[in-house]
């Protein structure tokens, strides 16, 4: 049974009254960048006597959209090709703990990047413990994410000395399943750069 509470409550298994389960979830997106939150938890050790299985998982979501990036230049000059530095980190430490090696706790993280409304990348990050879903190679432009790691996003082309729109997302999971005492925890952070140029440019 999966339990989608998002508020931070407790609640008791009507089937199995002795597994409870608990998750947190929490997004912002502001000035100083995305910011998700995400924790499940299930517990089995409050009686004992608990042949089922449960099942959990807890999601967060921030965007944020910029409709007046502007890049200056000579009056007449031809659309520029351009990309963003961006850094992705991890506040607290990611945590997947299943006692079971046959059951399951993961967490999971995707960015993306679009532009003009036309999506110029992404990426996926999956760490999980357990024989059904072992930690997954992250794709695209989370290759060889280490949970603290700057990112450049793929060009683009835009025109210049004209308006542009910009949207980051950032995506959590967290999710648990077993018949035991079980918790996944994930936090992140998408930023752009502080220690490097935002946009990168042509040299000319």
């Amino acid at each position: 049974m999966f339990y989608e509470l998002n508020d931070g409550s407790m609640e008791y298994d009507p089937v199995y009254p002795r597994m409870s389960v608990y998750d947190v979830a929490t997004a912002h997106a502001g000035a100083d960048g995305l910011y998700v939150s995400t924790h499940s938890e299930i517990d089995g050790g409050t009686g004992g006597g608990y042949d089922g299985i449960s099942g959990q998982e807890t999601f967060a979501y921030a965007w944020a959209t910029w409709d007046d990036f502007v890049i200056s230049g000579p009056s007449g000059s031809a659309p520029i090709t351009a990309s963003f530095n961006v850094h992705l980190d991890s506040p607290q430490p990611l945590l997947a703990n299943q006692p079971d090696p046959y059951l399951l706790a993961s967490t999971e993280i995707e960015v993306g990047f679009a532009v003009q409304d036309n999506e110029i990348g992404e990426g996926f990050f999956a760490d999980a413990t357990g024989d059904i879903v072992p930690s997954i190679p992250a794709p695209g432009m989370l290759a060889g994410f280490d949970g603290n790691s700057d990112l450049t996003t793929p060009t683009f082309v835009v025109p210049v000395n004209t308006p542009f729109s910009v949207k980051f997302w950032l995506y959590a999971t967290a999710t648990v399943l077993g018949d035991s005492t079980s918790l996944a925890n994930a936090d992140y952070r998408l930023t752009f750069a502080t220690d490097e140029t935002v946009l990168n440019l042509p040299d000319s």
